[in-house]
């Protein structure tokens, strides 16, 4: 696929979560290296805040988690609603110091994360992610159940019994005749048997040659009167 045509496919929309994801997993994904890189340092610093050991470990695992979740795109909805909250905590436990400028400053920086990643969380992370690329290969793998076919309103396939044709008279019998009572699918089974055979066709219906249901031989009363109410 040319530079051109994979512009063509890509919107706009998909381009600019794209940048937005990055930009805003940036600064969690590089401080999360930094705590994990610098843990001794980090430690001690966090100690001084109150913040133990534990607290420590997983505000690294989140920062590191959430933020390539919401780079890379995969569950990045989620990942964005964990980093929007941690913002909001941060912002309320560590900035709220109104009386210092820069305190002031890093809490409307956090707010201001915080909204940003729940805006991705409700927009979602877009086509240029690996949420969209998983889901294109799970519905390609997808198979989906035959579709039942359906005559048309007021359109039937071959007859289901025998019909009389009474131009060539012939008695018409159908291959398929599962919807005849018992009694007419005998009539018509016998009266396949004492008649002439019939024709080499590929037609799924055949014509036999009728017989008067005095020459029957071998049928019933029941049989040759079914018969004799088909041929009326």
């Amino acid at each position: 696929m040319t530079s051109t045509e994979l512009a063509k496919n890509l919107h706009a929309r998909d381009v600019v979560l794209l940048a937005g994801r990055l930009l805003l997993s940036l600064i969690f994904v590089h401080e999360g290296l930094q705590l994990a890189t610098h843990f001794e340092g980090a430690q001690k610093a966090m100690a001084a805040l109150g913040v133990g050991t534990p607290l420590l470990l997983a505000t690294i695992a989140l920062q590191l988690g959430a933020g390539l979740s919401v780079a890379l795109g995969i569950l990045a909805r989620l990942g964005a609603v964990a980093l929007g909250l941690f913002c909001l905590m941060t912002a309320s436990l560590f900035h709220a110091n109104f009386a210092s400028q820069n305190e002031l400053l890093h809490f409307e920086k956090d707010l201001a994360i915080a909204g940003g990643m729940f805006i991705l969380a409700l927009s979602g992370s877009g086509r240029l992610s690996l949420d969209s690329l998983l889901a294109g290969f799970a519905k390609g793998a997808r198979i989906d159940p035959p579709v039942e076919q359906h005559l048309p309103v007021g359109k039937t396939s071959l007859p289901v019994g025998p019909v009389l044709d009474r131009s060539h008279n012939t008695l018409v019998i159908p291959s398929s005749t599962s919807s005849v009572c018992p009694v007419t699918k005998l009539a018509a089974s016998e009266a396949r048997n004492t008649a002439a055979p019939a024709s080499s066709s590929t037609s799924p219906q055949r014509r036999i040659g009728v017989r008067p249901v005095s020459q029957l031989e071998n049928v019933s009363s029941a049989t040759k009167a079914a018969v004799s109410s088909v041929l009326k």
